[in-house]
């Protein structure tokens, strides 16, 4: 899901985007991604858990919405 979001503090429109992914692991805390599709950059893969790496942030919840906020607090504090 692509939407845009704008934060009225600094003024700056991200888009963002989400993903639902469930791994196979009790834990739920972090099944929602959100990350800002125009500004995000893979860096490479991390070889041995073939990862990708990146130093863009990205928000972690275990809601859409707890994920969004995350990003959205990760972008105010940079």
């Amino acid at each position: 899901m692509t939407r845009l979001l704008s934060l009225i503090e600094s003024r700056r429109e991200i888009e963002l985007s989400t993903s639902f992914d469930f791994p196979p692991m009790p834990i739920r805390t972090c099944d929602w991604h959100a990350i800002d599709a125009a500004t995000y950059d893979i860096d490479g893969y991390d070889g041995e858990a073939m990862q990708p790496t990146s130093s863009s942030p990205i928000g972690y919840g275990r809601t859409e919405n707890d994920a969004i906020s995350d990003l959205v607090e990760q972008i105010e504090a940079a």
